[in-house]
């Protein structure tokens, strides 16, 4: 049996594609810089939900029964962070080497600080967040119900 995409394919689809970014940048030739950099964003963002989408149904598709019902936890070795500069109006995006721990109770990101010493940040969930209140004693006053 043959798997992968075919040589056709994949030229069709490269062809595509070229055509795509083709017609963006010839847009772009018309109009002002702000313009430009809207139509281009909002083409990104079509881009990045779209093809998040499409990994979504293929993990689904090829993973199944394999993946749990619900996700506890989520972990990866690294991040990828993407930011918009407010003053041009770029888009820069990277890869960083950030452990990333997410739970009910937050997110954790763990690394090491310029120094090479390891360094923590953590963003605690409302939930955790009123857990940690209650638990230090600054939470309301009253008594917890016994059910």
């Amino acid at each position: 049996m043959k798997t992968g995409i075919s040589y056709n394919q994949k030229e069709n689809w490269i062809s595509l594609l070229s055509e795509i970014f083709n017609k963006l940048e010839t847009a772009s030739d018309t109009l002002t810089y702000t313009e430009s950099m809207h139509l281009w964003h909002e083409f990104h963002n079509i881009y990045i939900k779209k093809s998040g989408s499409v990994l979504q149904k293929w993990a689904d598709k090829f993973t199944g029964s394999e993946l749990p019902e619900t996700i506890d936890k989520i972990e990866a070795g690294s991040v990828v962070v993407e930011v918009c500069d407010e003053n041009t109006g770029r888009i820069f995006r990277r890869e960083l080497p950030v452990n990333y721990h997410e739970n009910d109770n937050g997110i954790i990101l763990t690394g090491e600080s310029m120094d090479g010493s390891p360094s923590e940040i953590t963003f605690l969930s409302d939930t955790a967040a009123k857990k940690i209140i209650d638990i230090t004693g600054r939470g309301p006053d009253q008594p917890h119900s016994h059910e």
